[in-house]
């Protein structure tokens, strides 16, 4: 009896700890940073989102996104609901950038084809050891 009484607990930790990791992304996470400019000046405001791009091998579950800084930085979190993680998983992402919704300030107006990434013409590959400047995002009116 007191086996059983020590061992349920361990029982119910472990499948708690295993059941609550289902969408968290698959892979490592590495960092992403660079600063969108909108015709070579830095863009105030708004978020960045990488699309897995599955015609390119990643698939993905998760949309890492970031929001921009008043110099055009960005950083990408990964996550869901449950809590966000600094970095994005290794593959190639179309970028889309949205510069319009609650919280947005930026009075710059940019092309609309970037709202969407499957439109905005931006590809970017997450590697473990990037180039300087391998995510920076030039985008136009």
């Amino acid at each position: 009896m007191s086996m059983f009484r020590w061992g349920l607990p361990f029982v119910i930790v472990a499948l708690v700890a295993f059941g609550c990791s289902d969408n968290k992304p698959t892979n490592k996470l590495y960092s992403v940073s660079g600063k969108v400019t909108l015709d070579g000046e830095p863009l105030n405001g708004g978020v960045v989102k990488f699309a897995p791009d599955a015609s390119k091998g990643n698939t993905q579950k998760v949309s890492p996104s970031g929001t921009i800084d008043a110099q055009g930085q960005y950083q990408l979190k990964t996550g869901d609901e449950k809590g966000m993680n600094d970095g994005a998983p290794a593959g190639w992402y179309k970028v889309g950038v949205l510069i319009e919704g609650p919280g947005i300030t930026s009075s710059k107006t940019i092309n609309a084809r970037y709202k969407d990434p499957s439109t905005s013409g931006l590809e970017k590959e997450v590697v473990a050891s990037p180039a300087s400047g391998a995510y920076d995002l030039p985008v136009t009116k």
